[in-house]
Protein backbone atom coordinates (compact mmCIF):
# COMPACT_ATOMS: atom_id res chain seq x y z
CA UNK A 1 0.00 0.00 0.00
CA UNK A 2 1.08 3.28 -1.26
CA UNK A 3 1.94 5.54 1.91
CA UNK A 4 1.06 8.90 2.41
CA UNK A 5 3.59 11.84 2.46
CA UNK A 6 2.75 14.25 5.33
CA UNK A 7 3.82 18.49 3.88
CA UNK A 8 3.95 20.37 6.80
CA UNK A 9 5.54 23.54 7.96
CA UNK A 10 6.44 25.59 11.65
CA UNK A 11 7.51 28.53 12.19
CA UNK A 12 6.84 30.12 8.40
CA UNK A 13 10.22 28.70 7.72
CA UNK A 14 10.89 24.66 8.58
CA UNK A 15 9.27 22.15 6.35
CA UNK A 16 8.85 18.83 7.33
CA UNK A 17 7.88 15.75 5.59
CA UNK A 18 7.01 12.57 6.86
CA UNK A 19 4.38 9.71 6.43
CA UNK A 20 2.32 7.97 9.16
CA UNK A 21 4.89 5.07 9.83
CA UNK A 22 7.88 3.77 11.55
CA UNK A 23 9.51 3.07 8.23
CA UNK A 24 13.59 3.86 8.74
CA UNK A 25 15.19 2.64 5.22
CA UNK A 26 16.81 4.48 2.91
CA UNK A 27 14.45 3.68 0.41
CA UNK A 28 12.10 5.61 2.74
CA UNK A 29 14.49 8.90 3.13
CA UNK A 30 15.10 8.89 -0.98
CA UNK A 31 11.20 9.02 -1.54
CA UNK A 32 10.58 12.15 1.36
CA UNK A 33 13.47 14.06 -0.52
CA UNK A 34 12.54 13.37 -3.71
CA UNK A 35 9.52 14.35 -3.06
CA UNK A 36 10.63 17.57 -1.39
CA UNK A 37 12.45 18.16 -4.60
CA UNK A 38 9.47 18.68 -6.48
CA UNK A 39 8.49 21.54 -4.30
CA UNK A 40 12.40 22.92 -4.14
CA UNK A 41 14.10 21.42 -7.03
CA UNK A 42 17.42 23.36 -5.93
CA UNK A 43 17.11 21.65 -2.55
CA UNK A 44 20.30 20.88 -1.12
CA UNK A 45 20.72 17.45 0.89
CA UNK A 46 23.16 18.52 2.80
CA UNK A 47 20.17 21.01 4.38
CA UNK A 48 18.35 18.59 5.05
CA UNK A 49 18.24 16.72 8.51
CA UNK A 50 16.80 12.66 9.18
CA UNK A 51 14.49 12.93 12.20
CA UNK A 52 13.22 10.25 14.65
CA UNK A 53 10.50 12.47 16.18
CA UNK A 54 9.87 11.47 19.95
CA UNK A 55 6.83 13.73 20.50
CA UNK A 56 3.03 12.86 21.15
CA UNK A 57 1.83 13.01 17.38
CA UNK A 58 4.31 11.28 15.92
CA UNK A 59 5.89 9.22 18.39
CA UNK A 60 9.01 7.25 17.00
CA UNK A 61 7.87 7.92 13.36
CA UNK A 62 10.77 9.42 10.87
CA UNK A 63 11.04 12.24 8.33
CA UNK A 64 12.63 15.03 7.22
CA UNK A 65 13.04 18.31 7.91
CA UNK A 66 14.27 21.67 5.79
CA UNK A 67 14.45 25.47 5.93
CA UNK A 68 12.12 27.04 3.15
CA UNK A 69 10.59 30.23 3.69
CA UNK A 70 6.92 30.47 1.58
CA UNK A 71 6.58 26.49 1.42
CA UNK A 72 2.91 27.04 3.16
CA UNK A 73 2.45 28.49 -0.74
CA UNK A 74 2.83 24.93 -1.92
CA UNK A 75 0.35 23.39 0.45
CA UNK A 76 2.66 22.89 3.19
CA UNK A 77 -0.06 22.65 6.29
CA UNK A 78 1.34 25.09 8.94
CA UNK A 79 1.94 23.83 12.42
CA UNK A 80 2.54 25.88 15.67
CA UNK A 81 5.74 23.80 16.38
CA UNK A 82 7.72 20.69 15.63
CA UNK A 83 7.19 17.96 17.32
CA UNK A 84 10.56 16.76 20.08
CA UNK A 85 13.34 14.99 18.51
CA UNK A 86 15.04 11.68 19.57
Amino acid sequence: MAQIIIKEIAYGKTCVLRADTYNCTFAHFARLFAEAQRDFPDLDPAKVEIVQYGGRVSAHTFGIEFDAPFAGLLGYKPIERLEAKL
